[in-house]
C-alpha cells in the first residue's frame, strides 16, 4: 500500500508539472488554478497517510475520496489532453488506494 501512495504522491507531482504547460486548454480551470488543486491533491494524500498511520481507515478512506471527488477531478480533463496516460495511471492509483485502505 505504502508503495501505491508513493507511486500516487509522484504521479500528482508530475501532473503539477504538466499541468504548468497545460495553460487553459478546456477552459474550465485556468493553469494556476490546476496547479492550486493539484497541490491540494498533494496535500490530501499526506492527510490521508497520516490517518493511516494512526489507525483512522475510516477516516482515511473519507479523506482520499475528497481529494479525488473535490480536488483532481477538477483538473482531470485538462490534464487528460496534456498527459492522457499519467491521468488514467492516477485515476487508477487512488481507486487502488481507497481500495487498499477498505
Amino acid at each position: 500500500m505504502k508503495r501505491l501512495l508513493v507511486a500516487l504522491l509522484l504521479g500528482v507531482g508530475a501532473l503539477c508539472l504538466s499541468a504548468s504547460s497545460a495553460g487553459a486548454a478546456t477552459g474550465s480551470v485556468s493553469r494556476d488554478e490546476a496547479i492550486d488543486q493539484l497541490h491540494t491533491v498533494r496535500q490530501s494524500i499526506d492527510h490521508t497517510l497520516a490517518l493511516i498511520k494512526a489507525g483512522h481507515a475510516e477516516e482515511a478512506i473519507a479523506e482520499a475520496k475528497a481529494g479525488y471527488l473535490r480536488h483532481f477531478e477538477q483538473v482531470e480533463v485538462p490534464l487528460r489532453v496534456v498527459a492522457p496516460t499519467l491521468t488514467a495511471d492516477a485515476e487508477t492509483k487512488f481507486a487502488e488506494v481507497r481500495a487498499l485502505i477498505a
